[in-house]
């Protein structure tokens, strides 16, 4: 007789006969769930499969067949003094070909309705993290999606639902918020491949975690993707061109800086690296130096070095501009679309490009010729810029779908290999499936620019993946910048409009040209450096440092000065949209942010259970002592402003 109800140690119970299991982790529910595999014509739900047998023991097994498919699924639980853990696994064996586009191990079979206090949500690249509470203020049903792991506050503990961030295929878990809860939750793994009869695809096992402590359930999740040891000993400090040059940037400019750097008492104890950024080349895949800068990129180098400081430059390696060698003479090196003929996959601000077959034997010897030409050149320092366009072809190689996490991985490797292991490399627009080893550092958070609404949107990715820091790589926060009308004598502050492409002839959006002539104030300025000290990672000046008055030079000096007090962990991570106490401690001392991002003034009462009272204190930015009292004390913080406490 079949067995209906398959129960296990960890929570979870599988009814053979309809197909579908629940989980209870902890406060989390997930109810009447299934196994489901999207193929180009239709979708096969393990409701429709025969499921006819199962072993029990530490893993139990539990085996389905039918619609052109046997599923295995393994189902283990783990258990110590701080959380509990239920890990799904198994495989897919194919009985005939097919397009699989994608695998739900997570698949509602009625409304996957998740009850819970707060649902902290992972983007697939730099920035796109959110914290959304429950209830909520508005009524109508938004979509959403979090890649890698979605984490949730319930009203006894904590969960998270996870993937590991070294993946094969990139994952990503889905559904609806409404006011009230989450519906139509699903883990899903984006394979896209083509299938042949006897083939397999083995599940990214996920895992469903419970525990007392959110914070503690995150580190320990990154303490297990760390796969290679690294060096943390020394956060990289650079001068980058970006964002006050873009691509206006010049040799004269780039030296400009960096000789102010040099005679500078401070930044020049400080400044390890000087990074030219997009604009120093002919083309996106031309990589080759254009006019501006007359004595080559090579004799760039030897005069950065010459300083004291060393040479970074910025890469897009998998781009390739309509204008370049490449895409008029070497078709063959491009990635291609359905009708296996090359595509434009690429744009940002308007700018459009092929994408480079990183994994054909021409595209992969070129990016291999490229990175070590230019480290020969002396430049220790490579930013590899919008990397996840490597994953937006259709066709690779031989005409093949690889798996896109696989493929990811395997051309950083190769630059990583011509490069060196001693070269720095940043991974910007990084998909983190790729994991860690490969690059030194990652973008966090989205584009940073000195205004007040930037610095809001950056601090919700910054603080959702703080665990990342200094285990995986050191996190880069993008630019610690400050320039404004209270903190620079610049004329020029307001001449640079790049937002300009968004605007056509008719319908213009005049409100684009006001949010970007907004610049920060000092208080907001203070609270965009005070975050780049607390995170406890990459520091990447970016201002034409030339034209700061004495308050902005004070910024960007004591900035780089702080002493490394580690990695920076946001509170209330689980309670506020934008974190607004951070606290950074190490055997050096602790430092403790708090920032009011309401647009009028707040009294903030610090009790000793958010501070240690038993130390004292002096103010980050003036050097004033602040007395604090044993219970609780307190303050008076100016809209868009903070306090930066930290030990003597």
């Amino acid at each position: 007789m079949k067995q209906k109800q398959i129960k296990t140690r960890g929570g979870l119970s599988f009814n053979t006969q309809r197909g579908c299991f629940s989980i209870t982790a902890g406060g989390l529910t997930l109810k009447d769930y299934t196994v489901a595999i999207a193929s180009g014509e239709s979708t096969i739900r393990g409701t429709d499969i025969r499921w006819h047998s199962s072993v029990s023991g530490e893993t139990q097994t539990i085996t389905g067949t039918g619609k052109g498919v046997t599923v295995t699924l393994t189902i283990s639980s783990f258990k110590d003094n701080e959380s509990h853990r239920i890990v799904i696994g198994g495989e897919i064996r194919f009985t005939k070909a097919m397009s699989c586009e994608r695998i739900d191990i997570l698949h509602p079979v009625s409304s996957g309705t998740v009850s819970v206090l707060s649902m902290l949500t992972h983007g697939h690249v730099m920035g796109g993290c959110n914290l959304f509470t429950f209830p909520g203020t508005k009524a109508q049903k938004k979509p959403f999606e979090s890649w890698h792991f979605a984490a949730f506050k319930t009203a006894n503990d904590f969960s998270l639902a996870s993937f590991d961030l070294k993946e094969t295929y990139p994952c990503i878990f889905t559904g609806m918020r409404t006011m009230k809860n989450v519906q139509a939750f699903t883990a899903s793994m984006r394979t896209e491949a083509d299938v042949k009869k006897g083939d397999i695809i083995r599940l990214q096992p996920l895992t469903i975690t419970s525990g007392s402590n959110g914070h503690a359930m995150l580190e320990r999740y990154g303490e297990r993707q760390s796969s290679s040891k690294k060096d943390f000993s020394k956060r990289p400090i650079m001068w980058n061109s970006w964002d006050y040059y873009r691509w206006c940037i010049s040799e004269a400019e780039v030296m400009e800086n960096v000789e102010f750097i040099a005679n500078d008492p401070v930044l020049s104890k400080h400044v390890e690296y000087i990074v030219v950024d997009d604009g120093w080349q002919y083309a996106y895949g031309d990589w080759e130096v254009n006019y501006k800068f007359p004595s080559g990129m090579d004799g760039l180098a030897r005069k950065i070095q010459a300083k004291g400081m060393k040479a970074g430059l910025w890469f897009a390696p998998f781009i390739v501009e309509e204008h370049s060698t490449i895409a008029d003479w070497h078709p063959d090196m491009l990635v291609t679309g359905d009708k296996r003929l090359p595509g434009l996959a690429f744009s940002c601000m308007k700018r459009m490009g092929f994408i480079l077959d990183a994994a054909s034997r021409n595209g992969g010897k070129f990016l291999a010729d490229i990175f070590a030409r230019y480290r020969s050149m002396g430049y220790d320092y490579f930013k590899l810029d919008f990397l996840r366009y490597l994953q937006n072809g259709v066709y690779y190689n031989n005409g093949e779908r690889p798996a896109k996490g696989k493929l990811m991985r395997d051309a950083l490797q190769n630059i990583r290999n011509a490069a060196g292991n001693d070269a720095h490399i940043l991974g910007c627009n990084f998909p983190f499936e790729a994991g860690d080893g490969i690059v030194d550092s990652t973008r966090v958070s989205s584009d940073v620019a000195p205004r007040w609404e930037n610095v809001k949107i950056n601090v919700k990715s910054m603080a959702a993946r703080y665990w990342m820091n200094r285990v995986l790589w050191w996190s880069d926060p993008d630019f610690a910048v400050c320039r404004g009308d209270d903190t620079s004598d610049d004329t020029d502050l307001r001449r640079m409009n790049p937002l300009n492409v968004f605007l056509d002839m008719k319908n213009q959006n005049t409100g684009m040209k006001e949010r970007w002539d907004n610049f920060v104030t000092y208080d907001e300025a203070r609270v965009l450096m005070s975050l780049a000290v607390v995170n406890g990672g990459v520091i990447a000046l970016s201002d034409k440092l030339t034209r700061l008055n004495e308050r902005g030079l004070d910024l960007v000096r004591k900035t780089v000065a702080a002493d490394d007090r580690g990695r920076g962990v946001p509170i209330d991570l689980f309670e506020h949209e934008y974190p607004e106490r951070w606290v950074q401690m190490n055997d050096k001392g602790r430092r403790y942010l708090f920032v009011n991002y309401a647009d009028n003034a707040k009294r903030l009462t610090i009790k000793s259970t958010d501070i240690d009272t038993t130390l004292q204190y002096r103010d980050f930015w003036t050097g004033e002592p602040v007395m604090l009292t044993k219970d609780s004390f307190t303050v008076t913080i100016s809209k868009h402003s903070c306090l930066f406490l930290e030990s003597i």
